[in-house]
């Protein structure tokens, strides 16, 4: 068994080592922000992406926890995995085709 910091840097690791996560938040800044965004509004805009990020990692920690749910996306992964990566796909032909 982990301890709890092992386990906490492990997943911070895998997380800061997905690009999946970076690519999504730099889309979502480049087609919300205007073009020569303020100061305040970029400080704003790492604060609200800190807060999102800490609460849902925090729900997504506390749902894992349950072995019932950790059993129900074991089975459910794959194809949660294929949708998630259709859904990011078709994010960025919509991009694409409406530059």
């Amino acid at each position: 068994m982990r301890s709890l910091f092992s386990a906490w840097r492990l997943g911070l690791l895998g997380n800061l080592s997905n690009p999946k996560a970076a690519l999504f938040v730099t889309t979502i800044f480049a087609s919300t922000l205007p073009p020569s965004p303020s100061a305040m509004l970029l400080i704003l805009a790492v604060m609200i992406m800190a807060t999102l990020s800490f609460s849902w990692y925090t729900c997504v920690a506390l749902v894992f926890s349950s072995e019932r749910m950790a059993d129900l996306y074991s089975r459910s992964r794959k194809w949660l995995d294929r949708f998630a990566g259709s859904c990011y796909l078709l994010f960025g032909i919509h991009l694409v085709a409406n530059r």
